[in-house]
């Protein structure tokens, strides 16, 4: 008996970025899109923000480089009220490199004033 061989075919590829509400075992605001760009996961966490604008959120992350990001950084210091001058991306300052980026987002973290207000966002990066 000759087994027929059958085709795969793609119909294309999606990113699915998802948050997970761990407590409840749901998903929140889950996006679907063509990419998954720095911009598309900085998006991502915004939409998650907005659906509780007033709790403190915790992110936990690995180390892909869109959770390092420029986008990423700036929706951090936003929500976070920082109003110091974040650099120019791979010229200076917070923005300088994804390194300086990581140490940015791991000090937000960390620090006791930084964001411990309504809107607070923090962001801990897994190993």
């Amino acid at each position: 008996m000759n087994a027929k061989k059958r085709e795969y075919e793609r119909h294309g590829t999606r990113a699915l970025i998802a948050s997970l509400e761990v407590a409840l075992g749901t998903l929140i605001a889950p996006t679907i899109g063509p990419t998954r760009t720095e911009i598309d996961f900085a998006t991502h966490i915004e939409n998650v923000i907005k659906t509780n604008p007033k709790d403190i959120w915790i992110f936990i992350v690995d180390q892909l480089n869109t959770h390092k990001s420029e986008s990423l950084v700036r929706l951090v210091a936003k929500h976070c009220a920082l109003k110091d001058d974040l650099g120019v991306k791979g010229k200076s300052g917070i923005l300088l490199s994804m390194v300086t980026r990581e140490q940015f987002l791991a000090l937000a973290l960390a620090s006791d004033t930084a964001c411990l207000h309504p809107q607070a966002f923090l962001l801990a990066q897994s190993d």
